[in-house]
């Protein structure tokens, strides 16, 4: 009788991952098709990452775009930023930001290192920012914010530690760097 319910339960747990694994293939199609579409329509995408089997973000350096594609049910929803619209990101590890970038900051920082110090003082403020040692992560997000009053918090969550698998975490850390350092760059576009 045990080895029955042994044998169904491993049954059951097999059907659930193929069906998980079909589902996430299904979603990447989807995402994929959704970013070609946007090419056809003008929108040259430069750069993407699949951060999830339900997030997909890009952009385009010709059309000035930050792309956001997300999985909701079966349909995709779309979020396109132009670069003049975003105006900080942050980079989030475990709710505390350990990166900031803003466009009213820099310029800030800049102007208050130049009233202290002169010259040299400009380059410190403005270019001031902050790091921390790695450490045990369960949770990396990268919040862009916008000028548009509509949307104006947009978060994309690189690593959940009760979604993902922890050898993944070095590739989403990597990942959400290389995306806040575009973001980043696209902010000193704007100023």
């Amino acid at each position: 009788m045990f080895g029955l319910f042994l044998a169904l339960s491993f049954f059951v747990i097999v059907i659930g991952v193929i069906h998980q694994s079909t589902k996430n293939k299904q979603n990447k199609q989807s995402l994929l098709e959704e970013l070609h579409a946007l090419t056809k329509s003008g929108i040259n995408i430069s750069k993407y990452s699949q951060v999830s089997p339900l997030l997909l973000i890009g952009l385009s350096r010709p059309s000035k775009k930050f792309i956001i594609l997300r999985m909701h049910g079966d349909n995709v929803r779309k979020t396109i930023i132009d670069f003049e619209n975003i105006h900080d990101c942050e980079l989030i590890k475990d709710g505390t930001i350990v990166y900031r970038k803003s466009a009213a900051r820099a310029i800030g920082g800049a102007l208050i290192g130049g009233a202290i110090s002169g010259g040299v003082g400009a380059i410190i403020g403005g270019l001031s920012g902050s790091s921390k040692a790695e450490e045990i992560v369960n949770k990396i997000e990268l919040k862009i914010l916008t000028k548009d009053m509509n949307s104006n918090a947009i978060w994309i969550t690189f690593y959940d530690s009760k979604k993902d698998i922890k050898t993944h975490l070095k590739d989403m850390l990597r990942e959400a760097e290389t995306w806040k350092d575009a973001v980043s760059l696209i902010i000193d576009m704007n100023l």
